[in-house]
């Protein structure tokens, strides 16, 4: 399925989901001109064809636009279906030009059109701004049952390129969730070696409520890398009961989030 916005025509879907009716929705990355990309989602019916009914040739195109100018890349990493068809897609938005994203989720009705009840005409941006060159960038999300959103990636925390697990989570209707972390954001870092390239690519709900973060963490500065899991209690503390096999003794740590309680951009296109 090609969008066919301009410059190269690159088109990535970087994530799908089945939503009950058997019908395909597609997110990723699309090339909107020279400097930028945006959100693209598209829905197929069960047997291939585009979905008429949600949006032009089945697609919605979805911009943050957050850089100003031409400079305006935002990247759609992972989408899930909500029990009432709507659609949420998470991933980054870069705010200026000098790499620092943040963590950009959007919802959809399911005709494809923004959702007004979430967030500012459908968009929210979160911003862990941690140091460095504050990028932030989602990778995958989790709907909890009561609607509450749950994205997972990465924070970078200094000009190294040291970065860690970074979790947020957003009620029903976009805002920051204070009763987690007391911020809505929580870090986690391994600490396995000289460098601290943590990153997390999936996440997944427990029936009672606790969030599991899996990725990756770096244990050398030429590519040693393990799987890393964190588990997080409901408050987004870090769940003491799960074991470290290679670090029994001290485990994984969350960071200090040295910013305001409540603190965050509150939404796209705002400080």
């Amino acid at each position: 399925m090609a969008f066919d916005l301009g410059n190269r025509n690159a088109d990535r879907g970087n994530a799908v989901a089945i939503q009950a009716d058997g019908k395909i929705v597609v997110a990723g990355t699309v090339d909107a001109g020279p400097g930028g990309t945006d959100f693209g989602v598209a829905r197929l019916n069960p047997d291939g064809s585009p979905d008429a009914t949600f949006g032009p040739q089945g697609k919605r195109v979805v911009s943050f636009d957050l850089g100003g100018g031409t400079n305006n890349s935002d990247e759609a990493n992972a989408v899930a279906v909500q029990a009432d068809g709507k659609i949420v897609i998470g991933g980054s938005a870069l705010r200026n030009g000098t790499g620092d994203f943040d963590f950009g989720v959007a919802r959809l009705n399911a005709d494809g059109s923004p959702d007004a009840t979430f967030g500012t005409a459908g968009k929210q941006t979160v911003a862990f701004d941690a140091g460095g060159s504050d990028t932030d960038e989602a990778r995958a999300l989790a709907i909890q049952p009561d609607g509450k959103v749950v994205l997972a990636g990465s924070a970078t925390r200094d000009f190294q390129r040291n970065f860690d697990f970074a979790v947020a989570r957003l009620n029903a209707d976009g805002s920051p969730d204070a009763t987690f972390n007391g911020t809505g954001r929580q870090t986690v870092g391994f600490g396995a070696g000289p460098s601290s390239l943590d990153q997390a690519s999936a996440v997944a709900l427990q029936t009672d409520g606790k969030i599991v973060v899996a990725g990756f963490a770096a244990r050398a500065l030429l590519g040693n890398l393990d799987f890393g899991v964190a588990r997080l209690n409901r408050d987004g503390s870090l769940d003491a009961t799960l074991w470290c096999r290679r670090h029994p003794d001290r485990g994984v740590r969350p960071r200090r989030d040295q910013r305001r309680p409540g603190g965050g951009r509150g939404g796209p296109g705002r400080r």
